[in-house]
């Protein structure tokens, strides 16, 4: 991040805001910084572009493969920016294509067994040193139904 705005929380904030939950104030710090600094608003721009991307779900094949090539085009533009954090954060979503792919066309999630998984984890934490495997599953049985 440029070294001027490090320590200006409220334009930090206002850049991560999606366009239309920003106040006017946040308009008009994210204004003059724009004009200041024109790398900032290509990237914003770019971050409200593949934020809009990564909130797309339950796509048919035909929808995925028609916006596939638009996601690796602007993940090849951040790729090629200057600044090296956003260099890592194209790697990062570069690395990740298939699993944003399989969101798009799939809605599924494991969340649940994930929160089950972690309450028994609550358990087992609780009843360190006990041995009895009967009063656990119980105890399983009655936080998890």
């Amino acid at each position: 991040m440029l070294p001027e705005i490090k320590h200006q929380r409220g334009l930090i904030k206002a850049l991560r805001k999606n366009a239309q939950n920003l106040t006017e104030i946040d308009q008009r710090r994210l204004d003059t910084s724009f004009n200041r600094y024109p790398l900032i608003q290509d990237l914003y721009q770019r971050q409200l572009k593949l934020r809009s991307m990564l909130k797309l779900k339950t796509m048919n094949k035909d929808m995925c493969r028609l916006q596939i090539p638009e996601l690796m085009d602007l993940l090849s533009e951040l790729q090629s920016c200057g600044l090296e954090a956003i260099k890592t954060l194209s790697q990062t979503l570069t690395s990740w294509i298939e699993e944003i792919l399989r969101m798009w066309r799939f809605t599924r999630s494991n969340g649940n067994t994930e929160g089950y998984h972690r309450k028994m984890k609550l358990i087992q934490r609780r009843a360190y040193g006990f041995r009895n495997f009967e009063n656990y599953r119980l105890r399983v049985i009655a936080q998890c139904g």
